[in-house]
């Protein structure tokens, strides 16, 4: 993946789908300075690229400055509202609320983000502590019952490990809601 990513940067530089590629591998290889970088030059280079915020705003989001990851996954969803990628956008978006401690904005996030036959698992676990925090003990059940039958047998640990970049913070108050509903 690094290789081709490498390759598609070396034909076309300036290219914001490649530059937006190359983070994204950046990323999923714990390279989030890199990352950061890419993204915001396919930004400077498009700025109507709905996925380059969505990437940017993800990062912040998670492990960054939550209000630049609120902005830009807003943005993202301005720019691309039936964007295929949006239920992780929500999912983004759900974990800036969480971090900034309006649960209640990160369970209407949640709210959007219900889909069964689209939403990843990874959003069902912030919809989960999102929905817990914001006392909204049916919900939060509701998406539990989801995860465990998407996931059965999946600990609150294995479920906070899948995303490197997220904040201890951001850690604890998922497990929170895990392990109250029994993860």
């Amino acid at each position: 993946m690094t290789a081709a990513a490498q390759q598609a940067l070396a034909l076309d530089a300036r290219d914001p789908f490649v530059r937006t590629t190359h983070g994204r591998t950046r990323y999923l290889l714990g390279d989030f300075a890199q990352a950061q970088v890419d993204f915001e030059n396919a930004i400077e280079r498009a700025p109507s690229y709905a996925q380059a915020f969505a990437a940017l705003g993800g990062l912040h989001a998670l492990g960054g400055d939550v209000g630049i990851g609120i902005a830009h996954n807003r943005t993202a969803l301005a720019l691309s509202p039936l964007d295929p990628n949006r239920d992780s956008v929500f999912g983004a978006l759900i974990c800036a609320h969480l971090r900034s401690g309006d649960y209640q904005a990160a369970a209407d996030w949640a709210d959007r983000a219900r889909s069964p036959k689209r939403t990843p698992l990874q959003v069902y676990g912030a919809s989960l502590a999102a929905y817990f925090h914001a006392g909204r003990d049916e919900d939060a059940e509701e998406i539990a019952a989801r995860i465990r039958a998407l996931a059965p047998g999946r600990s609150a640990e294995e479920m906070v490990s899948t995303v490197p970049i997220m904040t201890e913070t951001l850690k604890d108050i998922l497990r929170e809601g895990f392990r109250a509903k029994g993860f």
